[in-house]
């Protein structure tokens, strides 16, 4: 995991397993269950094989002759399909909560940051084309659209995995203090 001093809100992951976290990303979550969430789906996008999908893309589309620098290039310009963020977003959210860590967080995360909205699904159908048609144009599926379903999956994960507490970590990115042994 590399920290890149950069203000914007965003991470991502490349082959190999090699995470990158913007340092504007860490001041934007308020607790450690929120930063797992972030690191899950980046840790998602690589047992998932996107990033070597990826990989495979641009070494196609630029050729065998090309060298690693133009392909990492190509990578960082291209962005990953909705699917595969939605389907990061769902692996990462059950990898967290598998650890106990509270799988609400996503969703808290995409709210506060104006990413999501309600939590809902959308209330009419011209909503619903114009989501889709977002989630074809934009690099990643629409705030909203991640926050319904990062609030579905939570629910089924904390009815599947049947865990009493989840652990959230609220003070201790803040305080740098050490957290309760017990999740709370």
């Amino acid at each position: 995991v590399h920290i890149e001093r950069d203000d914007t809100f965003n991470a991502f992951a490349m082959p190999g397993g090699v995470l990158m976290i913007h340092t504007g990303m860490l001041e934007q979550v308020e607790d450690e269950a929120e930063l797992v969430a972030i690191l899950g789906h980046e840790v998602a996008h690589v047992e998932l094989r996107h990033t070597v999908a990826g990989y495979q893309l641009a070494r196609a589309i630029l050729g065998e002759d090309v060298d690693e620098g133009a392909i990492l290039a190509h990578m960082l310009r291209t962005p990953i399909s909705s699917g595969n963020e939605l389907e990061a977003d769902d692996y990462g959210l059950e990898l967290a909560a598998k650890a106990q860590w509270d799988p609400t967080a996503a969703m808290r995360l995409w709210k506060r940051m104006g990413h999501g909205g309600e939590a809902r699904a959308p209330t009419d159908l011209i909503t619903g084309i114009f989501d889709a048609m977002d989630e074809l144009v934009e690099t990643h599926p629409p705030g909203a659209t991640r926050c319904f379903r990062a609030m579905q999956t939570a629910a089924r994960l904390r009815e599947s995995l049947g865990f009493d507490r989840y652990y959230r970590g609220a003070t201790n990115l803040r305080t740098l203090t050490p957290g309760p042994k017990a999740p709370h």
